[in-house]
């Protein structure tokens, strides 16, 4: 867990499990984002920090192309 994150940050992390945008599923958009940063060779740790703390709410969820 990082340590920077506050109570909000995670109830926001946990409800992002189960909600939809009009895109889709906050969760997936997460994870895409956090993958499109990596194939730009980008770093952005807040969002890599977020994916870290989705994926142990996702253990099952896997997307295509987005590797973890």
């Amino acid at each position: 867990m990082n340590i920077f994150f506050t109570q909000k940050t995670i109830c926001q992390i946990n409800n992002m499990v189960d909600t939809l945008g009009p895109s889709g599923p906050n969760s997936e958009y997460v994870l895409k984002l956090a993958q499109a940063l990596r194939d730009m060779n980008e770093h952005d740790e807040h969002v890599f920090a977020i994916e870290r703390e989705l994926l142990k709410l996702l253990p099952q969820h896997t997307l295509p192309g987005v590797s973890t």
